[in-house]
């Protein structure tokens, strides 16, 4: 199940991973307009992101590749 949710625009520079807030779920409309930072790393199969969305909320995620 899906509670929250947002997407938009991003740039990347280096580990730096700027993205800004087009659209998003119900939860997430405040943010429309706003910008995240996020610093970004990649080691082998797994990606790390860490930031904070508009100064406020402490985002960490962990992306692990699925092969078949």
């Amino acid at each position: 199940m899906v509670f929250n949710g947002a997407g938009g625009t991003y740039r990347l520079d280096g580990d730096t991973y700027t993205e800004t807030i087009d659209y998003g779920l119900p939860g997430m409309v405040r943010f429309i307009g706003k910008q995240a930072v996020y610093q970004i790393g990649v080691e082998r199969d797994t990606m790390r992101i860490s930031g904070v969305l508009d100064d406020q909320i402490e985002v960490r995620e962990v992306w692990v590749r699925v092969r078949k």
